[in-house]
């Protein structure tokens, strides 16, 4: 009996799509990724028709970008079968599996970088908030580009390591022989770059999470050049130069889940929670008894059923609904490419 690598080829899945009226099959990396995936095919081939499928063929919870990119996928690749994942730093650092014309990739960092669009945050502040007109917003365009800029210096070397990793697999060392840095793992990152609720500034944009993440990319970096004078950083700076990366712009390549988690879901959680007690404060100053107690049930009865972390979750509708997340282009034409390139398909 053929095993089953050799049965899914190709051919296996252009009939499968056709007894399932399907125009391509596309694997993701998970639950989250199918969603994401989904509205952005929804937005550039809407009349494609697809099915995303984020399990392994075996039934089994095999999920993850390995999985996706693994070499029989590659293999099958085509107008059947195409792959959806996150870039993780792999665009920056030229991996050439995402060169594939049937892979297709975030460019950002992950799928949570999309969801950290500055004018998408700023709509959450206003629709779970519903701050008054003469409250100041806190400006998350000043934010995440002062971020970016305090991030960049030890951004170069995360790059550099990434490069090296990926020079290290391609030459075919085994993973035990690959050489990693304990600076710039997850745990130590997390601890080193996730702000506080403390530390949240709303009047002046972040400025004591900016200082506190400022003063400790500095200490990383010091501790880098330290331990590697030798390293020369400047053919990672060209290469971002190259991709048209500015230093205001990091926050779309810095690891999606550290911002997301560590830094953005606690400045939300915190400017809501200000701007509504102060909403609430200032009707029981400017208005008289009656009217105070009506106001402010009426603002709490608005904003209390309002979720403003399913908002966050969803916050990757504000690139595709207004156009306003640079690397989407990316995206589209990608998408576009592989339409024009297939018999029978066309650009919706």
């Amino acid at each position: 009996m053929a095993e089953i690598e050799e049965i899914l080829d190709s051919d296996y899945w252009k009939s499968a799509n056709i007894i399932h009226d399907l125009d391509v099959t596309a694997y993701v990396e998970g639950l989250d990724d199918e969603c994401f995936w989904r509205d952005v095919f929804r937005k550039y081939a809407s009349s494609l028709r697809i099915l995303f499928f984020s399990y392994s063929r075996d039934g089994k919870l095999k999920n993850g970008k390995p999985f996706v990119l693994n070499d029989e996928n590659l293999r099958n690749a085509g107008k059947n079968l195409i792959l959806c994942v996150d870039s993780d730093y792999d665009y920056l650092v030229g991996n050439q599996k995402l060169s594939n014309p049937y892979v297709f990739h975030t460019y950002t960092y992950s799928i949570e970088n999309y969801k950290l669009s500055p004018q998408g945050l700023t709509s959450i502040i206003q629709k779970a908030a519903i701050p008054r007109d003469d409250q100041k917003i806190f400006s998350f365009e000043i934010f995440l580009s002062e971020y970016s800029k305090y991030i960049y210096p030890l951004f170069l070397y995360i790059l550099f390591f990434e490069k090296k990793k990926l020079a290290d697999i391609e030459s075919g060392l085994s993973p035990n022989e690959i050489e990693t840095e304990a600076f710039l793992e997850n745990p130590h990152l997390n601890e080193m770059l996730c702000v506080k609720p403390s530390q949240v500034d709303a009047l002046n944009n972040g400025k004591s999470c900016l200082e506190f993440i400022q003063t400790n990319v500095a200490s990383l970096v010091a501790q880098l050049n330290e331990k590697y004078p030798e390293i020369e950083l400047s053919e990672v700076e060209e290469e971002l130069e190259f991709k048209q990366i500015s230093e205001t712009e990091i926050f779309w390549y810095m690891r999606g889940h550290l911002l997301y988690n560590c830094v953005i879901t606690i400045i939300m959680q915190a400017l809501i929670k200000e701007y509504r007690q102060e909403t609430i404060n200032s009707y029981k100053t400017q208005c008289d008894t009656t009217q105070r107690e009506q106001k402010v049930k009426e603002y709490k009865n608005k904003v209390k059923d309002i979720d403003w972390k399913t908002l966050l979750y969803t916050n990757y509708f504000d690139c595709l609904t207004f156009d306003c997340c640079p690397t989407l282009k990316y995206i589209e034409r990608d998408i576009t490419a592989y339409l024009k390139s297939q018999v029978g398909l066309s650009v919706a």
